[in-house]
């Protein structure tokens, strides 16, 4: 680019560069819980394809959490579904789409067995039948002598 002025001098060239960026950052989750764990507390490891982008996260549900970090934590959590997500945004504003992880938590204690049939009045049977209301649970048992 030139200038000329009204008198016809003309000024030296000038220029900028400038580039272009119209690619979004890319946000990929690379550790975290899966399926249905027993643990509340979760860590969750991320990588972004660009350093310079700044990475929001949050549980679905909550409010987005700026410049999350990797890895980020949450402990606590309640038993149920969880979803985390993050996404990322460049320097030029563009916005990345969301990351993903889903699990659940399932840290209720087992239900203890009750008898399905209680013997009424005293019995000297040895045998007690209980039904288990959970699928995964330890049964101890021991008959005390007087």
């Amino acid at each position: 680019m030139r200038a000329t002025d009204a008198a016809g001098n003309v000024g030296p060239v000038a220029g900028r560069q400038f580039d272009v960026d119209t690619t979004a950052p890319v946000v990929v989750i690379t550790d975290g819980p899966s399926g249905t764990v027993s643990d509340p507390d979760a860590e969750i490891s991320f990588e972004v394809d660009d350093v310079d982008a700044k990475v929001e996260c949050r549980l679905v549900g909550d409010d987005w959490s700026a410049d999350c970090t990797s890895p980020v934590q949450y402990p606590g959590l309640a038993n149920g579904s969880h979803t985390f997500e993050a996404r990322a945004t460049d320097r030029a504003g563009n916005l990345g789409d969301v990351a993903e992880l889903t699990w659940s938590v399932e840290t209720l204690e087992p239900i203890p067995p009750s008898p399905s049939h209680p013997p009424e009045g005293p019995t000297r049977e040895r045998r007690v039948h209980v039904l288990l209301r959970r699928r995964w649970c330890h049964l101890e048992c021991s008959l005390g002598r007087r």
